[in-house]
C-alpha cells in the first residue's frame, strides 16, 4: 500500500514544475535584462523547493491516518481512501493549493506565451530567420499537454460530490480522467522530439541511425536556433566515413 505515497508526490511536483517552468520563460520573456540574475544555481533550489513543497500531501497522508489505503477496481491500483473527516475541508484545500491554483497560473501564462510566439514566427520570417523560438514552442506545447491532462480530473474533483456513488461519473468517467493524466508523462519525448533540435540530433547519434531520409530534418536551422555542438557532432561523423579506407 506504498503506490499513493510517491504517485502524489511525484504529480504534484510535476504541476509545479511545469506551472514555474511557465511563469519564469514568461518573465524572462518579458524581461529580458535580467536574463543573467537566473542562474543555474538559483532554478535548482527552486525545483528543490517544489519537490520538497510536494511531500506536504504524503506526508498528510502519514499523520492523518497511515492505514487510510485501499485497492482501487477502478484503476487498479492502490490509492487513498480520505476517509478521516478531516479531509472533508482539508481535501478541497490542497487540491486548490496543488492542483487547480498551478493550473489556473499556467493558463494565464501560456496566453502571452503564444502571442508572442506567433510575433516571434512573423519577425524570424521577415528577418531570415534569425529569431529563436524553440525554447517558446517547447514550452507552450507541455503547458498545453498539461492544462489537458489535468482538466478531467480537475473537474471529477469540483463536482465529485454531486453525484451518487454508484453513479457512472464515479466510475467510468473517473477511470477516464485518470487516464488522461498520464499523457503529461508521455508527451514530454515527443514535445521535445518535435520542438528541440538538438534533442532529435541527440537521438540520431545516440542511436546510430544511418539512413535518416525518412525523419524530417529542418532546413533552416536559424529558424529554431540549432545547437552547433549537435551540428558538430554530426559534421564529424560524415568526415569520419569520407576518410574511411576501403577493405
Amino acid at each position: 500500500g506504498v503506490t499513493p505515497y510517491p504517485v502524489y508526490c511525484a504529480n504534484s511536483a510535476s504541476i509545479m514544475l511545469i506551472s514555474a517552468m511557465t511563469i519564469t520563460r514568461l518573465l524572462l520573456l518579458r524581461m529580458p535584462h535580467r536574463q543573467r540574475t537566473f542562474t543555474a544555481e538559483r532554478a535548482h533550489a527552486m525545483c528543490f523547493t517544489v519537490w520538497l513543497f510536494s511531500l506536504g500531501l504524503p506526508i498528510l497522508f502519514l499523520v492523518i491516518d497511515k492505514n487510510d489505503v485501499e485497492f482501487d477496481q477502478r484503476i487498479y491500483l492502490c490509492d487513498y481512501a480520505f476517509k478521516s473527516d478531516i479531509w472533508r475541508w482539508l481535501l478541497p484545500l490542497m487540491t486548490t493549493i496543488v492542483m487547480y491554483l498551478p493550473a489556473i497560473i499556467t493558463g494565464l501564462c501560456t496566453v502571452p506565451l503564444v502571442l508572442y510566439l506567433c510575433k516571434a514566427r512573423r519577425v524570424s520570417r521577415r528577418s531570415g530567420g534569425s529569431r529563436r523560438w524553440q525554447g517558446i514552442m517547447t514550452t507552450v506545447l507541455t503547458a498545453t499537454v498539461y492544462l489537458i491532462s489535468i482538466l478531467p480530473y480537475a473537474v471529477y474533483r469540483f463536482v465529485q460530490s454531486n453525484f451518487s456513488q454508484d453513479s457512472s461519473f464515479h466510475s467510468d468517467y473517473f477511470r477516464l480522467a485518470v487516464s488522461f493524466l498520464s499523457l503529461n508523462t508521455i508527451s514530454n519525448f515527443y514535445i521535445y522530439s518535435l520542438t528541440v533540435h538538438s534533442f532529435r540530433r541527440f537521438l540520431w547519434v545516440a542511436v546510430g541511425w544511418d539512413n535518416r531520409s525518412y525523419l524530417a530534418a529542418p532546413t533552416n536551422t536559424n529558424t529554431i536556433g540549432t545547437n552547433n555542438v549537435g551540428a558538430e557532432i554530426e559534421s564529424n561523423m560524415v568526415n569520419e566515413r569520407m576518410h574511411q579506407t576501403p577493405a
